[in-house]
């Protein structure tokens, strides 16, 4: 796996994506994830969803049309559909209500067209709603509206009446603040085991373990994470302050990753 998360956004901030590497092209892992097809097709980009959504809506019209042009040919119904183009005409006007300009709207009082008709619209409030849905949730998605806040470019390690900080800034832009904010550090690094022998001492014959990827919750002191960790976004600076070291414990890993 390769994981790497860049701050190339504007204003020097991070779009919020990792590149990692995921293999999931296989049968089992594909299968998993059509367990939740709602949310599989949430997370496509958005092009390919209209893609979608726009190739069923034709897929759904053209398969009606053909029946429509069946039931005229063997059936009647006084439909007067002559060819293919005007059974799609008349599958499109079927499905986007706009009207029939047809010689005899009932029919000839026909049952398979009333049925045919009845299981159309179905299949398109489906579609509508399925395309309505989709695209609600694709534009009012949590992940854009975190676009406005930002964090410092830099932080700093700084030493506080005998104490180290990890130090750091995050504020909201927008003036509609955000309520119950809350924050969360995690420091991923690569933890490195020096090999120890049989009589307990290191052994310098044997190169060191790695495990790639580590992650590690840091505790924050401001705002606190034993009380929620709760910010107040609405002042233009607000400080988030994580432990290096306490008198008695180490609370986080910085001391590690420096």
């Amino acid at each position: 796996m390769r994981a790497r998360s860049c701050r190339d956004s504007t204003y020097h901030q991070s779009y919020g994506r990792w590149n990692i590497d995921r293999n999931t092209k296989d049968d089992h892992i594909r299968t998993l994830f059509n367990n939740d097809r709602f949310h599989t097709v949430l997370h496509m980009t958005t092009w390919k969803v209209l893609s979608y959504l726009f190739f069923a809506y034709l897929v759904v019209v053209s398969t009606f049309a053909l029946i429509y042009l069946i039931i005229s040919h063997f059936d009647g119904c006084n439909m007067g559909i002559v060819d293919y183009r005007e059974a799609y005409y008349f599958s499109l006007e079927t499905m986007t209500t706009v009207g029939y300009g047809t010689q005899d709207v009932f029919f000839g009082r026909c049952w398979s067209v009333m049925v045919i008709i009845t299981a159309q619209a179905c299949c398109g409030l489906l579609i509508d709603a399925l395309l309505i849905g989709v695209l609600f949730a694709r534009l009012a998605r949590p992940q854009t509206r975190a676009s406005t806040v930002v964090f410092s470019n830099k932080a700093v390690l700084r030493r506080i009446r005998g104490e180290y900080y990890f130090m750091f800034q995050v504020g909201e832009l927008r003036k509609h603040q955000l309520l119950e904010t809350k924050v969360r550090c995690y420091a991923v690094r690569h933890h490195r085991t020096l090999p120890i022998d049989a009589a307990g001492c290191l052994d310098d014959a044997n190169p060191p373990e790695t495990v790639h990827y580590q992650t590690h919750n840091m505790r924050l002191q401001h705002p606190d994470d034993e009380l929620g960790g709760a910010l107040l976004l609405v002042l233009p600076q607000v400080r988030a302050r994580v432990a290096v070291f306490q008198k008695y414990a180490i609370w986080s890993v910085i001391c590690d990753c420096c």
